[in-house]
């Protein structure tokens, strides 16, 4: 970039990955600044390590990255760690969100790349301690965090990012429920991506008559992680290359074996009307 620096969109997340966000044009601007708007980021004008511009295009090609993104290492910015997001002119405010939601799946892949990984799954907190409840859309994980005490936050009811240091432990983001801004004013809901708490815990909802909480052993555990992970990322277009979808799930295989010696998953038995958070608490420090 040359001349006078314009200020862009800031993200950040705990392991130290970051990103500018920009829009060029009036569309991509306007997409841009949905982004930014549903992550509720802040204007920088840090040099950009790593550099998102989105730009609207009349090809109704599609256009695949390579996922998931490397990027090279280094305090100098360079071409290589710019990606350029090129989208067709929205019809609608569903072309809107899955542009949004395709947006949210290139950065995340990006932490995949280093040991991170997104997870189909509500984040809540307590005690600055991270948990993620995970299941298919109809096991109750909204409802769960919408009945937690206020000795507990939830900061997401569908997707967590998780991402790992440089000293190997793990930290949790919410990530935005896309699907929400279908149903709602696209401009009226948002989530605090940059925020994050450790992860101490994944615990895999199921119903039950009665609330109660089991070790997962490692295998099992390794088999639902995989599955909760896959979830994330159904929104990426179905076109994609088969090739590029092995090596993303590949290496997102790979982070679930490393994530599953540090963090511990549960299989919680979730009744009605239960305090199921005690059982939660029960196994936290």
């Amino acid at each position: 970039m040359t001349g006078e620096k314009r200020p862009c969109n800031a993200l950040t997340f705990a392991d130290g990955t970051s990103w500018t966000i920009e829009g060029k044009g009036v569309a991509g601007t306007d997409l841009a600044r949905s982004f930014a708007r549903s992550m509720r980021l802040t204007p920088s004008i840090a040099p950009p390590l790593r550099h998102l511009c989105i730009t609207q295009t009349n090809s109704l090609a599609d256009e695949q990255f390579d996922l998931p993104l490397i990027f090279k290492h280094g305090n100098t910015a360079n071409q290589s760690n710019t990606v350029i997001y090129r989208h067709p002119l929205p019809r609608n405010n569903l072309d809107t969100v899955a542009q949004l939601m395709e947006l949210g799946l290139i950065i995340s892949s990006s932490t995949e790349a280093v040991g991170g990984m997104l997870f189909h799954g509500a984040l809540t907190v307590t005690k600055n301690q991270g948990v993620i409840l995970a299941g298919p859309s109809d096991v109750g994980k909204t409802t769960a965090t919408q009945r937690l005490p206020d000795t507990w936050q939830s900061l997401s009811d569908d997707c967590t990012l998780v991402v790992r240091d440089n000293n190997n432990n793990y930290h949790a983001h919410p990530w935005p429920t896309w699907s929400s801004l279908l149903m709602q004013n696209i401009r009226g809901m948002s989530w605090d991506v940059q925020t994050s708490v450790p992860l101490k815990a994944i615990c895999m909802l199921t119903q039950s008559e009665q609330d109660n909480i089991e070790v997962l052993e490692r295998g099992r555990a390794v088999c639902m992680l995989t599955k909760i992970g896959e979830q994330a990322w159904r929104g990426l277009h179905p076109q994609y290359s088969k090739t590029k979808k092995i090596k993303l799930r590949l290496q997102r295989f790979n982070n679930i074996c490393d994530l599953s010696k540090s963090i511990p998953s549960y299989l919680l038995h979730l009744s009605k009307e239960g305090a199921f958070w005690e059982k939660i608490e029960s196994i936290l420090d």
